[in-house]
């Protein structure tokens, strides 16, 4: 599910293949947007899109980068959620796929940016939860690529990879190493936020208006002419920018307040060049900090992967040649399908149950705590995590007094010095079909353990009181 674009996939217990979320075009991705009806009905995707052309006022873009934002959207004079207009979307999007695969999927995976914080992730669990289904999973995007890009290649054991991730709405950074196990992630993925195609739309919009001095009456939500006119410039602006991958130059013609004729906009691939590349050294600044967090450096890397639509401006190509020594590389048949392939693949291998004690790189979590595949270790004890799946804990709730211990949620990870979490790896699928006979990008079946837990969540106990007593005696 992307800011800009959605794209599904699955996998038949041998490769990911995509699901065409446009059935009536036949395209694989989908315009992430919803349009309102007069009746408060929803339109997704192409049909939403075209229908804005015309009633502008009716479209919502970008839902996604305003998820667990508490301010919603006024439309048609219907307050709406973010969070409710995410869940229609995913809703959508849904039963495509199941029409696609004629019957229902017992898992989903859904991904999401890498630095996303606990409350927007919180808001993508609840719009996900919306779709009635008992296992549904979460997963970050560059983890995802990662592992698409693995199962294509012969990724031998003990090589690096770094993920440059530029979507529509956000930019990620990670940096994953094979072992013999598969994938896992060293050290913590980065990113922004408010970095991605949007914000460069926005940088060209502005520019174009300043050079021609275009004046838009403000957008007037009872004024139908103003809010076509801004949807009409953001509109070209895109499709512009997206162009500029490809040309050297674009020209199209607007409509603006000063004249009765259309005013001839044209602009040069080295204008938006030069508009652009602060923000790519953000992103370079952004894959530093990746790579120092993996205590890796550059020249370990074996391939940086390209993903996303907007990593194929061709300016991120030549500063991230300039940067770092490493090959560039694109995965699946577009950049921006790589994600769901990714996502399929790892469905595919919880499935089949290629899922071993210590292996590095966790499978999707999952929106139902209780339903996690993994393992926790403390002390050098292990247990299954989804047996202790509310214990996690942070350096701020060891600070507070430390009672129901099923209740309070804590992040191992915060202290590396006390406790080790490491959850579950998945291997590469295996090429034999699923006993369910269903595609396995959607069928999970969630391992149960029946270890004898008490003494390790005795010592999870101990370790978290101890942690307590030192930070509240810090101070």
């Amino acid at each position: 599910y992307g800011t800009s674009y959605t794209a599904a996939a699955f996998h038949n217990g041998h490769e990911a293949a995509s699901i065409p979320l446009e059935p009536e075009s036949g395209r694989l991705i989908s315009p992430s947007v919803v349009f309102v009806t007069s009746d408060d009905g929803f339109l997704f995707g192409e049909e939403a899109a075209a229908r804005g052309l015309s009633e502008p006022f009716g479209l919502v873009r970008h839902a996604k980068r305003r998820l667990g934002d508490e301010r919603g959207r006024h439309v048609r004079g219907t307050d709406f959620g973010w969070e409710e207009l995410v869940a229609a979307q995913l809703k959508h999007h849904y039963s495509t796929a199941r029409t696609y695969l004629g019957e229902d999927p017992s898992h989903i995976t859904i991904t999401h940016p890498a630095n996303w914080s606990d409350v927007r992730l919180d808001a993508l669990k609840s719009a996900a939860g919306s779709l009635g289904l008992e296992s549904i999973g979460v997963q970050a995007e560059p983890d995802a690529a990662a592992v698409y890009h693995a199962s294509l290649s012969s990724f031998p054991p003990g090589r690096k990879l770094a993920v440059y991730d530029f979507g529509g709405g956000t930019f990620d950074a990670a940096v994953l190493e094979k072992s013999a196990q598969g994938l896992h992630l060293r050290g913590n993925p980065a990113g922004e936020n408010d970095l991605g195609g949007a914000d460069l739309d926005d940088l060209l919009r502005r520019y174009l208006v300043d050079e021609y001095d275009i004046t838009l009456a403000p957008s007037d939500p009872g004024d139908l002419s103003t809010y076509e006119a801004h949807a009409n410039l953001d509109r070209l602006v895109e499709g512009a920018r997206e162009r500029l991958s490809v040309d050297l130059s674009v020209s199209f013609e607007l409509d603006t307040d000063r004249s009765s004729t259309p005013t001839t906009i044209s602009v040069q691939r080295s204008e938006f060049e030069d508009l652009i590349r602060p923000e790519i050294e953000r992103s370079i600044e952004v894959m530093h900090e990746a790579l120092a967090s993996a205590q890796c450096a550059a020249h370990e890397l074996d391939i940086i992967l390209l993903v996303g639509g907007t990593s194929q401006t061709p300016l991120v190509r030549e500063m991230l040649s300039k940067e770092f020594d490493v090959r560039l590389e694109s995965t699946a048949q577009h950049p921006k399908l790589a994600v769901a392939l990714g996502a399929a693949v790892t469905a595919s291998a919880v499935a089949s149950g290629t899922v071993e004690s210590g292996a590095p790189m966790a499978p999707p979590t999952p929106v139902l705590d209780d339903r996690f595949q993994g393992v926790l270790h403390v002390g050098g004890s292990t247990l299954p995590a989804r047996s202790v799946s509310n214990i996690r804990i942070s350096v701020d709730l060891a600070k507070q007094q430390l009672t129901g211990l099923r209740d309070t949620k804590i992040d191992l990870s915060a202290l590396p010095q006390a406790a080790e979490y490491q959850a579950e790896s998945l291997h590469q699928p295996s090429p034999a079909t699923h006993n369910s006979g269903r595609p396995e990008a959607f069928v999970t079946s969630p391992a149960s353990s029946k270890t004898n837990l008490g003494p390790v969540v005795i010592a999870a106990v101990i370790v978290a009181i101890i942690i307590a007593i030192v930070f509240l005696l810090g101070g």
